[in-house]
């Protein structure tokens, strides 16, 4: 209950109670030292084991999901969107972040050299990921959008044209007088995508940049796009990890309420 906790510069500490699920991935942490020094695990102990236990059922185990930003609110994002030099960036930035299901660590780290245009759209190479300590890589491609105001290829070339970006990182701050500077953080893209929720009306508490992917996620699987093609924009390995995003867009297809007469 007493949880993590943050010292802010007055000293004052501010304490966050911890969930179930960071609890295990504490005793996750515990474990793998003691197996990686030879030392047997205290995390097998029936004491360790039966405390967890009385934690999951005291606080729950379902995890808390933020919203979907779904197809039709990054439209409402896109229509208020000024063309500005920071409007071409975020205009692109949210685009392209949608459109590949991209993790924001994924996003803030594409570079111009990572883009090919082809007759349909732009393939993305995507070095390393999450997924992909080895560094393989991956190529999602992403087609012409059928509206130019909300299409993520249109919206990438416009950034780069009248920002003069020709090499490096595609998404870069700009301070306020309209310098273009070094490579957005993952803390920069989360306070970009909040504010424009928070400008489209919307409450950003409801969001998180996760939300991109999990809105790409459910509206390619409501428009019929089969697991597969979903996992290849993505990059997940997991089906499962994959299906709990698919398992929320199913709720709204033949849904049991639907058309019964009332």
């Amino acid at each position: 209950d007493r949880g993590s906790f943050q010292i802010k510069p007055s000293g004052e500490i501010k304490r966050r109670p911890l969930k179930a699920v960071s609890i295990q991935q504490r005793l996750y942490s515990i474990r793998f030292w003691h197996q990686a020094k030879g030392y047997p695990s205290p995390t097998y102990s029936s004491k360790v084991r039966d405390t967890m236990s009385g934690i999951r059922n005291d606080k729950g185990t379902s995890p808390e999901q933020k919203r979907a930003a779904d197809v039709e609110i990054i439209k409402a994002i896109c229509r208020i969107i000024p063309d500005t030099l920071t409007g071409y960036r975020n205009r692109a930035l949210l685009l392209l972040g949608f459109c590949f299901g991209a993790r924001r660590s994924e996003l803030i780290s594409v570079d111009v050299e990572h883009i090919r245009y082809t007759n349909k759209g732009i393939e993305l190479l995507i070095p390393r990921s999450k997924t992909d300590q080895e560094g393989k890589g991956r190529k999602p491609v992403i087609f012409y959008g059928e509206y130019p105001e909300t299409c993520p290829v249109r919206s990438v070339q416009k950034w780069l044209k009248v920002s003069g970006i020709s090499s490096g990182a595609i998404f870069r701050k700009i301070d306020r007088h309209g310098n273009i500077g070094e490579r957005l953080t993952p803390d920069g893209f989360r306070y970009i995508f909040e504010r424009m929720i928070k400008e489209a009306g919307f409450n950003p508490k409801d969001f998180s940049p996760h939300s991109l992917r999990h809105g790409f996620i459910t509206s390619a699987y409501l428009a019929g796009k089969d697991e597969q093609s979903i996992m290849m924009q993505t990059g997940h390995r997991s089906t499962q990890t994959m299906r709990r995003y698919i398992d929320d867009a199913v709720r709204y297809i033949n849904n049991a309420t639907d058309g019964i007469g009332l």
